[in-house]
């Protein structure tokens, strides 16, 4: 798998010469599977580039599977802005749902609720949550935006996630549901040949210190247990978060600690603050390779993830 990431930006998009380097656009994600699939987190304002990047590779001919983690702008305003939702030829799957139907799932139980995943196409009646947050986000006599779903012209599904795993083309996406994040956030594995990527979102940590974790925490650990890649939110430092507890934001510290307990191979931090420039990024980055290695006595890599960087996985 080859991950890309074309948004790492938190809460509103940053665009100015003090975020050059690591990038303003808010949170999206591309994994492209080795069968050359194309699988999407989130779309914040890092899917416009993507999907122009997308439209020009394939000709105008995109499939693409979109998995949501939350209903928070920054990770869904880029999605009118998306050409390939637009355009005939093209298939767009969006993948998300109801947090708190889903909490009903429990992992590795595999029960379907509504036996399977709902496809909801937008030119039908029905409808489902996954849908109804992008139907009202583009909502016309609300004045939200110029053009509905309805109005695009790709083949664009909208599915309520009802079972734990699904198998597309080979590769394996499950998730699981997290209150760490207010209103509540999905968190997916996306695994192939072996290899395995955790996307964790938007997380605030509930562990004081090493070894000493929250139930939150404990739960994330099992799940990113020896994944090959974390992609996690780190917003704070420690002593920002101290003026910003519940705000559903971690620190650099408590990441690395829970990343340490769960033995991943490598760790991408994403959705940082608005108001880091490049230079407070970068010293942070430095922070937590430090506490990682001198603190912790961890050779698990962290690295900050930056707008275009692209490693395999």
């Amino acid at each position: 798998m080859k991950l890309t990431f074309w948004g790492v930006r938190g809460s509103i998009p940053t665009p100015g010469k003090s975020t050059i380097e690591y990038g303003g656009n808010t949170t999206c994600m591309e994994v492209r599977s080795k069968q050359g699939d194309i699988y999407i987190v989130d779309a914040g304002s890092g899917i416009r580039e993507l999907g122009n990047t997308l439209m020009s590779e394939f000709r105008g001919k995109v499939k693409a599977n979109l998995f949501i983690t939350h209903d928070h702008w920054d990770h869904i305003h880029g999605f009118p802005f998306f050409t390939p939702a637009y355009v005939p030829g093209c298939e767009i799957k969006v993948y998300s749902g109801d947090k708190n139907l889903a909490k009903k799932i429990k992992r590795g139980t595999l029960e379907d609720i509504a036996s399977g995943d709902t496809e909801v196409f937008t030119k039908e009646e029905r409808t489902n949550h996954t849908k109804d947050t992008f139907a009202g986000q583009q909502d016309v006599n609300r004045g939200y935006f110029p053009i509905t779903i309805d109005q695009m012209g790709s083949r664009l599904s909208f599915n309520d996630l009802k079972q734990y795993e699904l198998l597309i083309n080979g590769l394996n996406v499950s998730y699981m549901v997290h209150s760490a994040h207010p209103g509540g956030m999905f968190s997916y594995q996306m695994s192939e040949y072996g290899k395995r990527i955790v996307f964790a979102g938007d997380y605030e940590h509930d562990g004081k210190d090493y070894g000493n974790f929250g139930e939150n925490d404990q739960s994330m650990i099992a799940w990113a247990r020896n994944a090959d890649a974390l992609v996690i939110d780190a917003q704070y430092t420690p002593e920002e978060y101290e003026k910003k507890k519940g705000w559903g934001h971690s620190q650099i510290e408590r990441i690395c600690e829970l990343a340490a307990a769960a033995n991943v191979e490598k760790v991408y931090i994403t959705h940082h603050d608005p108001v880091h420039t490049d230079e407070i990024l970068k010293t942070m980055e430095t922070r937590a390779q430090n506490y990682m290695r001198n603190t912790l006595h961890s050779e698990i890599p962290i690295y900050f993830a930056r707008e275009g960087m692209s490693v395999e996985v």
